[in-house]
């Protein structure tokens, strides 16, 4: 059957595109401001109160997080440019004495004060990976610290879960612990929403490729050991491809970096990029200092089967993959 061809678009119909988009570029600039100035961190509550402030339609496509925070980004290095960095630092450095205080349960910094976007009135939100809450209330307890306890939905992977959340404050600021089951701390790559889209702008979940064996690649173009690793895995792409083995590179890097470098070296495996969940993703696989290049590798039951921190030895590789595939 032969597809009938496309009728070209209207004059109104690309003017009303072009409208829809100059407003989401709008609202994703509004939104930003109003992080910025008025200290909200919830990216949904700024979006909803943009578009009202700029009388937006219903039916108008609202920005995506990554379009408000990148907005966010350049106000604050235009407007805040001193006053922002400090803040930051001194939120992480309260956040770092809780995590060394909590280091048995395993804590992870999340939220706007790991991405850089946390405003005046930022909490740290922490994921503990206790045996149980008890041993986090006994823990504060002991210690006279005191707290509130609620429960919340909070996702791990794709799957929402409700969770005890614990109320302190830390140092003169608002502290969060959202206790997760141990089991979540090592959740399988493939259910990850670290918000991995490819060159194109298509999100990719990992779970796309589930059944092979997966080597997932972290790493970026200003890795001098990544760019070394990168030939050694586009020939075992190649080499395995036929026995089942995927390789996906992640960047943690512009997409404009990682569009020029794959086209250069002509990358046949999936190229996505990540963005600053990334590095919580990383360490809850096992990576604490966030080093680069990093690869894990699932079998076929998306079970994680190796990592490993630094750039593959061929030789390293061709053993590690001896022991999983077909």
């Amino acid at each position: 059957m032969i597809a009938a061809p496309h009728e070209p678009q209207s004059e109104a119909g690309m003017s009303h595109k072009s409208r829809q988009t100059g407003m989401r570029a709008r609202i994703a600039a509004a939104a930003a401001r109003i992080m910025a100035e008025d200290g909200i961190d919830d990216f949904a509550l700024a979006k909803r109160k943009a578009a009202k402030q700029l009388g937006a339609g219903d039916l108008q496509a609202l920005p995506a997080n990554d379009e408000v925070e990148l907005e966010l980004r350049a106000y604050r290095a235009l407007y805040q440019a001193n006053e922002h960095p400090q803040r930051i630092s001194g939120l992480r450095r309260v956040a770092l004495d809780a995590m060394r205080a909590l280091e048995r349960f395993n804590p992870y910094l999340t939220g706007p004060i790991l991405t850089g976007t946390a405003g005046p009135y930022a909490q740290i939100d922490l994921q503990l990976f206790p045996e149980s809450t008890k041993e986090v209330e006994l823990f504060l307890l002991d210690r006279n610290v005191a707290y509130s306890t609620q429960e919340a939905r909070r996702y791990s992977g794709d799957r929402a879960h409700t969770v005890s959340v614990l109320s302190l404050d830390w140092q003169g600021t608002p502290l969060k612990l959202s206790v997760f089951d141990p089991r979540d701390e090592r959740l399988a790559l493939k259910t990850s929403q670290a918000g991995f889209i490819d060159l194109t702008g298509r999100p990719r979940p990992i779970r796309e490729w589930q059944g092979r064996v997966l080597l997932c690649n972290f790493w970026a173009t200003w890795c001098e050991p990544c760019r070394e690793e990168v030939l050694l895995l586009i020939a075992a792409q190649q080499q395995y491809l036929s026995r089942g083995l995927t390789i996906v590179g992640i960047g943690i890097d512009s997409a404009e970096k990682i569009r020029q470098f794959s086209a250069k070296y002509r990358i046949g495996y999936p190229s996505l990029i990540g963005n600053a969940d990334t590095f919580t993703l990383l360490r809850r696989l096992g990576n604490r200092s966030g080093g680069l290049p990093y690869s894990v590798v699932l079998d076929q039951k998306g079970a994680l089967a190796s990592r490993k921190l630094g750039a593959f030895a061929r030789e390293e590789l061709e053993h590690v993959l001896a022991g999983i595939l077909r």
